[in-house]
């Protein structure tokens, strides 16, 4: 009858290939598994919630098909970008860097820009869209505490091709040299080590582009790390911006060494901006993170889903119409090239 509901399946859809090997409960997987498939998006945001929720005890499954029931949590790119579920599904996209699927009910986002351009899809009260922060980097080391509050070590941890062309030049590395500062761009087996880094530097673009399809990791994980950040003002960092302490922000060359004269020559700044880093963490532990995702399927997706199932199947039909012709608009309007994602 409409308005009774029994508890909806939860079901994490994961295709075989994302998987590091056949998982049938939490206890097959270890926080090395997801080191091996940090660079994957589905691992990250489909195997990993599920693990990080089942270790809590929370009531989901694990599917390499897409369910044709119950609120099903899918990667957008494991998704055609017109997929259209069975009735009885609320489909719940990880959208990451891909543009959100035509016909999801709920959309989870790792920047809240991406929540202000496509979260007010509020179509028969339906669509919405929620903003919560990327997984950690697994297995992260800290910072030696034993380091003090002198800066001598400056590092780029991430991918070198994504990082800003100053920082690759030798004359960048001679300049920090002179300031006695080792300059460091991480190879990929040691992006979770920052337990001989002062400095994280995340700068992906002079020109100050917002990346706004791109999560705050890189500052998150120093953070986590204990490590003061220097970033580029892209839209994801400049959000969690609370105080000046939170972070350097710099977009050129000279900035970027400017700010990293002032903390060797001001270890208080450091000390500060140091401290400040540990107080920040809190938000981006795994377990802040899965409280997160626990207050969304409970207070938000499972809501949605009885409103969906009370829907009649012409009222679903005409969803569907709406969200294609809503999408369309906002392609044209935004001259957006909606691809397969």
């Amino acid at each position: 009858m409409p308005g009774y509901h029994t508890r909806p399946h939860i079901t994490f859809h994961v295709p075989p290939e994302d998987l590091p090997h056949p998982v049938e409960s939490e206890s097959d997987l270890s926080p090395g598994d997801f080191a091996k498939l940090a660079h994957r998006v589905i691992s990250v945001w489909c195997l990993r919630t599920w693990w990080n929720l089942r270790r809590t005890g929370f009531e989901c499954t694990l599917s390499p098909e897409f369910p044709d029931e119950g609120i099903v949590v899918a990667a957008a790119c494991a998704v055609p970008l017109r997929y259209q579920t069975n009735n009885n599904v609320l489909h719940v996209s990880a959208v990451a860097d891909s543009p959100p699927r035509v016909y999801s009910h709920l959309n989870v986002f790792q920047n809240p820009a991406q929540l202000k351009r496509f979260g007010v899809e509020a179509r028969r009260g339906l669509v919405r869209g929620v903003h919560i922060p990327h997984w950690q980097q697994p297995r992260l080391v800290e910072r030696d505490r034993r380091r003090g509050d002198t800066v001598r070590v400056a590092a780029y941890l991430g991918a070198e091709e994504n990082a800003a062309p100053f920082l690759k030049s030798p004359e960048w590395k001679r300049a920090l040299a002179k300031r006695g500062i080792e300059w460091r761009m991480a190879a990929r087996d040691a992006w979770d080590d920052y337990s001989a880094v002062d400095i994280a530097v995340a700068i992906r673009d002079p020109g100050g582009l917002p990346y706004d399809h791109k999560p705050a990791s890189k500052l998150t994980n120093a953070w986590l790390a204990g490590v003061p950040a220097l970033v580029g003002p892209e839209s994801a960092y400049l959000a969690l911006k609370q105080s000046g302490e939170d972070m350097v922000v710099a977009q050129s060359e000279g900035q970027a060494l400017n700010a990293l004269t002032e903390l060797t020559e001001r270890p208080e700044r450091y000390e500060a901006m140091r401290e400040r880093a540990g107080e920040r963490a809190v938000e981006f532990t795994d377990e802040t993170l899965t409280g997160h995702w626990k207050n969304l399927l409970e207070e938000v997706a499972i809501p949605l889903w009885e409103r969906w199932m009370d829907k009649s199947a012409v009222a679903k039909r005409i969803w569907q119409a709406e969200a294609l012709a809503f999408r369309a608009a906002k392609s044209v309007s935004r001259k957006i090239l909606p691809g397969s994602g």
